[in-house]
């Protein structure tokens, strides 16, 4: 069927389920507003590693989301692994590698990436998550790259704080894209609504630097499923 590509550990993700209001910038440009997503075939399996869990996944797609009906096929596939580091704390890695059409040029691509999250939860209202993904592309004898680094910190049962960088080139340019955002989380129903104040900087290569607030609204009905890490 249709789904979220299971390649890094955001893309899996609906915006809803974000720690922040926006997609990552380097998502953004490689895999679109909607993130990496297609028609296809999806196989995973865990591996036998006794007390590491690990999990690999490959998929094979049509590639019309990214190359505008060519039917050229799109693959990818991602290695990851879950580690428990202490009593109150766990840590997970992901490595991927995926290949494609260029949507604006018909190039074959390559993308090579990497994730890495830590989460420490001394007890339910105290916790620190702290991740970031990286992706390297080759395109017709381009080389690009873009990635992020996040964290968040709930020091309250009703208050976290967040912030997120962003560095990253498109996949057809070498110009650098910056951005800088802080984020303020009032939580007064648990898991069910979320106000989230978002101040971001924005400073792209050879265009004017700009600044942004935004307040976002998430609020839920109904039981909520198991939590993914």
């Amino acid at each position: 069927g249709k789904f979220l590509v299971d390649f890094g550990k955001l893309n899996v993700l609906h915006s809803h389920a974000f720690p922040f209001v926006h997609r990552p910038l380097y998502q953004q440009m490689y895999f679109g507003d909607e993130g990496l997503n297609d028609t296809g075939v999806e196989i995973n399996s865990l591996l036998p590693t006794g007390d590491i869990y690990t999990r690999i996944n490959v998929t094979m797609a049509t590639g019309d989301e990214l190359d505008g009906g060519r039917k050229s096929l799109f693959g990818s596939s991602r290695l990851g692994s879950f580690f428990t580091l202490s009593e109150f704390s766990v840590v997970e890695t992901g490595l991927g590698a995926a290949t494609g059409r260029n949507a604006s040029t018909s190039d074959r691509f390559y993308w090579y990436h990497g994730d890495v999250k830590y989460r420490w939860k001394k007890d339910q209202y105290r916790s620190l998550a702290l991740w970031s993904e990286a992706l390297v592309s080759r395109s017709g004898g381009l080389g690009t790259f873009g990635g992020y680094a996040a964290g968040a910190y709930q020091f309250d049962r009703r208050y976290e704080v967040g912030a997120k960088f962003d560095l990253t080139q498109s996949m057809d340019s070498r110009e650098v894209t910056k951005a800088f955002s802080g984020s303020f989380n009032f939580l007064p129903v648990e898991e069910t609504l979320v106000f989230r104040l978002v101040l971001t900087h924005t400073r792209p290569e050879g265009d004017r630097t700009f600044n942004s607030v935004m307040l976002q609204t998430i609020f839920s009905l109904g039981p909520h499923k198991a939590h993914t890490f």
